[in-house]
């Protein structure tokens, strides 16, 4: 979903530089808020349990796509072995493809030595794909996300009420254990930031996470319950009048940041350094152990794996007062 979202200053810095362009995405159907207000887009939802299923499905997915238009030139965002297959039958009849290298330099910086040098953003690494056929555009640098006016009334709504002082987003979880700080560190924070001013936290998360969310916010019963309640365009909109956000490194963090928020990010075993940090956000924004105390660090890109230390430090040892201390250096509280 975080790569999804990444792509989305991308087409709308290409749509922008060439207004007469007209481009076929190839995406989840949950995704099609993104996308919402560009209008040279015509989005194509691949039936991955059905017709487009398997190899074959790779090739029913091609026939389809050809089916529906013309195409100057295609771009794999993604280089894996079903979108390698796809571009492999675009190129039998002679289109142009064009394909990221998401392997480049990444060994660098998963060895465990402290001088490492950071990768390209993969926003960035995004626009070097189009750079190959010369199509030259800047990537929108904010908001990337713009809710219609029906729903930007529905979401203001929800902040006409209360006395708060400030309005954070708190997404709690993350994919894989090697990027989620623990539960009751959140829970902690969240408790100092509203002793020291009134507070109205809106909790984040996945489908996958309603669950573990719903109990966290009887932890935590004052937070407002956004997963699971509304939909994702609505999601996005919240996101974009929140005073800040506080996420792990996760698809959530990257939505706060294209929604133009403010993101303080809490890193374990990944690292800004790998190019996934939140589009547009300073760097101080970015919490983590530096990699010279903790020369392990990262471990992972995505954060799949097992901690080599056996500990979990590098997420463990990030306590509550740590961040909270951060919140305040950095006078968002």
């Amino acid at each position: 979903m975080g790569d999804v979202a990444l792509t989305v200053p991308i087409i709308r810095g290409i749509t922008k530089a060439y207004p007469d362009i007209s481009i076929t995405l190839v995406t989840r159907r949950h995704y099609a808020s993104f996308f919402s207000g560009i209008s040279q887009i015509r989005l194509f939802y691949p039936e991955t349990t059905k017709r487009h299923k398997g190899l074959i499905g790779i090739y029913h997915l091609y026939q389809d796509l050809k089916s529906i238009g013309e195409y100057d030139y295609i771009f794999d965002l993604q280089d894996n072995f079903k979108t390698r297959l796809l571009t492999f039958f675009f190129k039998r009849h002679n289109i142009k493809c064009f394909t990221i290298d998401k392997q480049e330099n990444i060994e660098q910086i998963t060895v465990e030595k402290t001088d490492k040098k950071p990768l390209k953003h993969t926003t960035e690494r995004y626009r070097d794909v189009f750079k190959k056929a010369n199509i030259i555009f800047e990537p929108e640098k904010k908001y990337c996300f713009m809710p219609d006016d029906e729903t930007l009334i529905k979401v203001t709504n929800f902040f006409l009420f209360g006395e708060e002082s400030l309005n954070i987003g708190i997404a709690p979880y993350a994919l894989y254990p090697l990027k989620t700080w623990p539960e009751e560190y959140m829970i902690q924070l969240m408790h100092y930031i509203n002793s020291r001013q009134k507070t109205k936290f809106w909790l984040f998360g996945s489908y996958e996470e309603s669950e573990k969310l719903r109990a966290f916010n009887e932890k935590f019963p004052e937070a407002f319950l956004v997963a699971g309640q509304l939909h994702l365009h609505d999601e996005l909109a919240i996101m974009g009048r929140l005073d800040f956000m506080i996420a792990m490194d996760s698809s959530n963090m990257h939505m706060a940041s294209l929604s133009g928020t403010k993101v303080i990010s809490i890193w374990g075993s990944t690292d800004p350094i790998a190019g996934f940090a939140p589009w547009q956000q300073p760097d101080e924004y970015s919490v983590r152990i530096p990699i010279e105390q903790m020369p392990c660090r990262p471990c992972t890109i995505n954060g799949k794996g097992k901690c080599k230390r056996g500990d979990f430090a590098c997420i463990r040892d990030l306590t509550p007062e740590m961040v909270y201390e951060h919140l305040i250096h950095c006078n968002l509280i």
